[in-house]
């Protein structure tokens, strides 16, 4: 079994940490930059001519791409300047308006100007000459050369340049290139901590302080707004490439970020097919690029040879592991001899449960299903080419799905499913994950669990199995109950509303509170002649993924994956599909070719391909931690989901509204008390909840449509000097009526008062137990139901530990807003000051989000922000185990934990502090 050998591994009980960077500054003045003090009209002179020399050509580039009609360029004017090599380039941005492309060798530095006049520039180099404060930059910017000549390209694709007058217009070439995505924006200065004077009352420190306090926490949302902008602005960045790639009937093949040493990447690299005519219009005219390669086995010019022979040597696919872990796939059968599949097809496990139909092969016209996902679990998101891969998982065929991609009415869901699992996970790979892309073309019931899911539900409690299931699709066509998309849009409910109607709730058997449940986002905008994606950012719900909530109000879909999106066209009567100039909308999957076509394309959707993603994740835990219960691993790709920008975005909106309403409303019950005391009446403040209730209401539909958002393999299976993950290792199990407490030291260098940072806090509990389908709630339909609780800011071990084990049965916490009864079932004092601001809620109203609670399924997840010095001495956690259906003693839940503290600005490392706490609290525990 593979060896992690990462510096930062699962801890049972985990943490984090690194420290900040101190940059050189200051430095001699160069030469040139005195010359060019000394001779500000000389010098100033030369900057404008070159500035509207390159001006001028770019706007007539631009009036001449008009003309021909060629695609739109994001607007910003590339340049190339040649500056003081120990200028800090913050500089170029704050007093000449210059976005950083990329900074070259010999104090080069690519450019790009928002302003397409230039007028900042010609401002400050005009008053260069009148020694304006503010204008000393321009003696430090020495040449500025034109978007398109010859040593801006020189320096972006030298390579190219060699061949550029061979380039011809009409032929396909291949090309890396290299986009900046940071932006001109940066976070701003933190605020000063008040100045403290001896002289100060009590209530001027105070008062001081709260201002200090006010000040900072603005400062922590522009941070936060920040890096939301950054990855908007990489997203946008990456669908204006691939819109403008498209438009030339281009294609892009591949998109990767390199490792970045903060928390975000300031560039990413698209691998595109293009023809000559576009890849010279891209070169010489998008101000962003900063590099163009040729792949290094790849010869240009060439033409897109398909999946021909000679690729076959170009690749290499080694077997997985013999212990390593094995996928079932429940499906529609494999293309076990595919070129990308075959050495990890474990063939002698191979079976058909179709009546009267032993083949297992994927005969699914015209490309395959089960072949495809199988292809998604091995590779995820990208497939390799070339080189040597070793393959993660063994691939393990059940078919359950005929040619028809459907299930012989002969053939019960449930006891086909039962079939699948039982006899993989009794074989000699004693198989634990399964991904099952198979469902019921209607809506699920919501009354009680169907036999479907509830199979589901019973075989994972019993045998300690994971199933990965799809979330199902909305029909591009069709009728109540199965309505279509069609029908909704010719019924004005709109994109993405018409995902809360509840024909498109998840289709059985989704609605499992075990199965971990799958929907699909889409990967960008897309708008080309008449054709127009749904999905208009990134990750945005695919238009064909059914929501949540599930029955009894549960969370599904749990998580979301890169499923595609459909598209429409724009003209004349709807018509919804896949055509080929929206490749870019679709997922790369390995096609079967028994009934010919490429072995790889994009040209299908479905969350039936975003959930083998997840799958794939799964596959690399159960590498890496083999000998952890399949509940680890749900509750590690749950924790690892976020939300992406554009949700985070609304939240965030969504919270800053939520706090001017409730500033609002302390100002009035202030006033009140104010005008009470002195026998007046206070004059009533209205306060208008219009905005704050549409927000709260999108952030609802938000959760119902992505639920937790989309895992990250990288959180998943390991951590970082900023990022701590602890779980519970082996078998842990409670009785009704029992209650684990966990605990987690938080080292007082990471809770120091000086430590005012973001800390993300999250929480997932994953867990199992016997369902009987009779039961209408979750709490009945399970034996034994969990459910979780944390200490408050500054409670003890001991007080905890007395709150959390009271023998009472009414008793009940609520954490964010906290809310505790007592054994009389009378309401305690609420503690919102010193409790844990949660997103969720172990009820629905507790949490940030209305509409939804984390205690009603069986994966529960929460997340808080604080500050590290708000973090407890120690950070407990009680697990508390409450009767369900089951009147046996001796029932039974099995659970897993997992609990990070994630520094969200990455100022202060905790992993090693943790680990050296949770080692000493392990030698105090063991000499007790």
């Amino acid at each position: 079994m593979p060896v992690d050998n990462q510096p930062y591994p699962h801890l049972r009980f985990l943490s984090r940490v690194t420290g900040r960077a101190k940059l050189p500054g200051g430095g001699k003045t160069s030469e040139q930059t005195l010359k060019n003090k000394a001779d500000r009209a000389g010098h100033s002179a030369a900057m404008s001519g070159a500035a509207s020399g390159a001006l001028s050509d770019w706007k007539k580039q631009q009036e001449a791409r008009e003309r021909q009609g060629l695609p739109t360029l994001a607007t910003g004017v590339p340049l190339l300047l040649q500056i003081d090599p120990s200028l800090d380039l913050g500089k170029l941005t704050q007093h000449l308006g210059f976005e950083i492309v990329a900074e070259q060798e010999q104090g080069f530095v690519i450019v790009a100007s928002d302003d397409t006049d230039l007028a900042l520039l010609m401002r400050r180099i005009n008053e260069f000459v009148a020694a304006v404060q503010g204008s000393a930059v321009v003696a430090r910017v020495y040449q500025i050369f034109s978007e398109s000549g010859h040593e801006r390209l020189q320096r972006i694709c030298p390579g190219l340049l060699e061949i550029w007058p061979t380039i011809q217009d009409d032929r396909n070439y291949i090309v890396d290139a290299g986009v900046e995505s940071a932006g001109p924006t940066k976070i701003p200065n933190r605020p000063s901590e008040p100045e403290r004077r001896d002289n100060d009352s009590d209530v001027q420190r105070a008062k001081r302080e709260a201002q200090y306090q006010e000040k900072l926490a603005a400062w922590a949302d522009q941070r936060l707004a920040v890096y939301l902008a950054w990855e908007a602005l990489k997203e946008r960045r990456q669908a204006e490439v691939a819109k403008f790639v498209a438009s030339y009937d281009g294609e892009v093949l591949k998109i990767y970020e390199a490792a970045a040493a903060d928390s975000l990447s300031d560039s990413f690299t698209m691998r595109v097919s293009i023809s000559g005519r576009g890849l010279k219009d891209f070169v010489q005219n998008y101000p962003f690029l900063f590099e163009v390669v040729e792949p290094d086995d790849i010869a240009l010019p060439q033409q897109e040879p398909g999946l021909a022979e000679e690729e076959r040597t170009q690749l290499e696919l080694g077997p997985p592991d013999e212990d390593a872990p094995a996928v079932g796939i429940i499906d529609s059968g494999i293309q076990e001899g595919h070129l990308w599949l075959a050495p990890a097809v474990d063939q002698e496990s191979s079976f058909s449960l179709l009546p009267g139909d032993s083949s297992v092969a994927d005969m699914v016209s015209p490309s395959g299903h089960g072949t495809r996902v199988a292809g998604a679990v091995l590779f995820g998101e990208t497939i390799p080419r070339e080189g040597q891969h070793k393959l993660l998982c063994w691939i393990q065929n059940a078919r359950v799905l005929g040619a028809g991609c459907n299930m012989p009415e002969r053939l019960f869901p449930a006891l086909a499913t039962r079939a699948a699992i039982l006899r993989l996970r009794g074989g000699s790979r004693a198989t634990r994950l399964f991904n099952h892309s198979v469902n019921a073309s209607a809506p699920s019931r919501l009354v009680h669990m169907s036999a479907w899911a509830a199979e589901i539900d019973a075989l994972s409690h019993q045998h300690d199995v994971l199933v990965i299931q799809s979330a199902g699709n909305i029909p591009s066509t069709g009728a109540a109950p199965k309505t279509g998309i069609a029908q909704h849009l010719a019924a004005d409910r709109r994109y993405p509303d018409y995902l809360d109607e509840p024909s498109s709730r998840v289709a059985n058997p989704a609605q499992s509170l075990q199965a971990l449940t799958v929907g699909s986002v889409g990967y960008e905008s897309f708008h080309a002649g008449d054709w127009q994606s749904f999905v208009l950012q990134r990750g945005g719900p695919s238009s064909f993924s059914r929501s949540g909530p599930g029955i009894w109000g549960v969370i599904k879909p749990e998580v979301v994956e890169f499923g595609g999106d459909l598209v429409y066209s724009t003209g004349g009567s709807v018509s919804i599909g896949t055509p080929t100039l929206a490749s870019a909308c679709f997922p790369e999957l390995i096609r079967s070719t028994l009934s010919s076509g490429p072995a790889i394309d994009r040209d299908t959707v479905g969350t039936s391909f975003a959930a083998p993603k997840v799958t794939h994740i799964a596959a690399q835990l159960a590498s890496l931690l083999p000998d952890e219960p399949s509940l680890v691993y749900r509750a590690l790709i749950v924790q690892s989901a976020r939300w992406p920008t554009w949700a985070l975005a609304l939240f965030l909106d969504y919270r800053r509204e939520k706090e001017k309403n409730q500033k609002l409303r302390d100002k009035a019950s202030a006033a009140k008390t104010k005008a009470k005391k002195k026998g007046k009446v206070a004059s009533p403040q209205s306060i208008d909840y219009a905005l704050q209730q549409t927000l709260a209401a999108q952030v609802s539909a938000v959760m119902s449509r992505i639920g937790f958002g989309i895992p990250d393999r990288e959180r998943a299976t390991h951590n970082s000097a900023h990022r701590t993950t602890l779980i519970t290792s082996g078998v842990q199990s409670l009785q009704a009526g029992d209650c684990d407490i966990l605990q987690v030291p938080v080292p007082a260098a990471v809770r120091a008062a000086g430590n005012d940072f973001d800390v993300l806090v999250e929480v997932t509990l994953s867990y199992a137990a016997s369902p009987r389908r009779t039961r209408r709630t979750p709490k009945r339909y399970l034996s034994v139901w969990l459910d979780w609780i944390t200490n408050r800011r500054g409670e003890s071990i001991s007080d905890f530990e007395a709150r959390a084990t009271k023998e009472s049965d009414q008793s009940q916490n609520v954490l964010g807003g906290v809310v505790d009864e007592d054994a009389n079932g009378e309401k305690a004092k609420s503690r919102k000051d010193d409790g844990i601001a949660w997103t969720l809620g172990a009820q629905d109203g507790h949490g940030s989000i209305r509409g939804v609670a984390r205690g009603n399924g069986t994966v529960q997840k929460d997340w808080a922000v604080l500050k590290l010095h708000q973090l407890p001495e120690t950070f407990c956690i009680a697990v508390r185990a409450h009767k369900g259906w089951s009147q046996d003693p001796d029932a039974q839940a099995r659970y897993a934990l997992a609990v990070s503290f994630e520094v969200l600005g990455q100022e202060v490392a905790i992993y090693e502090e943790v680990k050296i706490a949770l080692d000493d609290l392990s030698v105090e525990v063991s000499e007790v």
